[in-house]
């Protein structure tokens, strides 16, 4: 029994040593079989990297080019000296090479920003055995575009990638766009806090220059961008609402008050700031003027026009009545149906005497007659001597020429307090109806 156990073991230990070397040679193989391909394809064929790909001088070589949002260039093409039966190298039917080994199209970003164009990361390609080549090195590319910020900070862009070669015309090199390049937009690029990736799309172009008869194709990718205006807002469109807001307040300060006109400036150095802090942020070569800059200018000219008002409002208000006093036309708004929209109550007097002394100084009387109804109870001495205080006064006003009249100078300083507050109120009025239009047709 021991016998067999020892037996069974054995034959258990020589089974996995058989199938460790086997697996062991069949690698030592794969390499001998792809170092002899190697030696194959780069010696024996006499490789030259610097030929075109070709069987004739005028058969052209056939790429497809593509790009990826995550940083990845993919170029395929044909390579007819790189072919081989792998019968005869023991099934293999790809090999990894250095790009440097073989020839590769000279595909560059016309309209690159770039000092000089290169790949950040050399990679090898993979060659397989019907002579195709596939190439897929890491790349990171600067192009400049032509923005539009007339709809800043809601604008949305559009920004081309141009690659071609820069030798090869259209009968030598021909250029494609890979399948997937019109796909959806891939969740794996990276993410910018600014710009939102909204379309990704690729065509071919085939131009043919003055100097040359001979095509040029290249494949343009066009990259739609949308801002990410969330910080913007806060930053540049929230503040001008507020200050909006406050330019209001600018017309519900009193008449006489002096403080309108400081107001008003202060805001105007706050659209000032604003202002400077929009230019050191938005490039200074624009063709358009961004819509939020727009904006300022015409809140900018809304206050200015507002403190121009305010101060004839002020003037209005401190004018006596030896500069005279409104003309009719005013007085006339003034008490009528402008007047009672602006909520101005028409008061009358019951009546009030201004006259002058001797030493023009100004002396008040003001008599207000009621009837009562318990006049009857007044002693008959009481009611004598109130007859001939009455008698006096109506003398006295029938010789002063004002029977019945409120004092000239106090009509004169009411009517132009009156004039200033409807003046004011409509101002605010129109002020409001004009930045609401203005800003519905220049924000939306």
């Amino acid at each position: 029994m021991e016998k067999l156990c020892f037996l069974g073991l054995l034959f258990l230990v020589l089974f996995c040593n058989s199938g460790l070397c086997h697996d062991e040679g069949s690698n030592e193989t794969l390499i001998a079989a792809e170092a002899r391909l190697m030696k194959y394809l780069f010696e024996d064929m006499n490789y030259d990297k610097y030929a075109r790909p070709v069987r004739r001088a005028n058969d052209t070589v056939k790429m497809k080019f593509g790009l990826n949002l995550i940083q990845i260039v993919d170029l395929k093409w044909d390579d007819i000296q790189l072919t081989w039966n792998p019968d005869d190298f023991d099934g293999v039917k790809t090999l990894r090479v250095p790009v440097s080994k073989i020839w590769r199209p000279d595909v560059v970003l016309y309209n690159s920003a770039a000092e000089e164009y290169k790949m950040t990361f050399e990679a090898n390609v993979v060659v397989y055995n019907t002579g195709m080549i596939y190439w897929i090195p890491h790349a990171m590319v600067k192009t400049y575009c032509q923005l539009d910020m007339s709809r800043f900070p809601f604008d949305e862009q559009k920004c081309e990638l141009k690659f071609g070669s820069w030798t090869y015309d259209g009968y030598l090199l021909d250029v494609d766009p890979s399948e997937y390049n019109n796909a959806e937009v891939s969740s794996l690029y990276k993410v910018n806090g600014e710009w939102e990736v909204t379309s990704w799309d690729s065509k071919k172009n085939v131009v043919y220059y003055a100097c040359c008869p001979e095509p040029y194709p290249d494949v343009t990718f066009t990259l739609g961008l949308k801002r990410v205006s969330i910080y913007h807002k806060y930053m540049f469109l929230f503040p001008v609402i507020m200050l909006c807001i406050l330019t209001v307040f600018l017309f519900v300060l009193p008449p006489e008050s002096g403080e309108k006109v400081n107001l008003g400036i202060g805001i105007v150095l706050a659209y000032v700031f604003m202002l400077l802090m929009l230019e050191n942020y938005l490039p200074t070569e624009l063709v358009q003027v961004p819509m939020i800059g727009a904006y300022y200018c015409f809140n900018l000219v809304m206050v200015i026009l507002s403190i121009i008002i305010s101060m004839f409002v002020l003037n209005m208000c401190i004018r006596g009545p030896r500069r005279g006093s409104p003309p009719n036309w005013l007085k006339s708004l003034v008490h009528g149906k402008l007047g009672s929209l602006c909520c101005i109550k028409q008061e009358r007097y019951s009546p009030l005497l201004y006259f002058d002394n001797q030493d023009d100084d100004q002396a008040q009387l003001t008599t207000n007659i009621a009837k009562d109804n318990d006049v009857d109870e007044l002693t008959d001495l009481h009611a004598t001597k109130l007859d001939r205080t009455l008698t006096e006064i109506l003398k006295h006003l029938k010789s002063s020429g004002h029977e019945g009249r409120p004092g000239r100078a106090a009509v004169i300083q009411d009517d132009w307090y009156k004039a200033a507050l409807m003046l004011d109120r409509v101002a605010l009025v129109l002020y409001i109806i004009i930045c609401v239009v203005g800003s519905i047709c220049i924000l939306l």
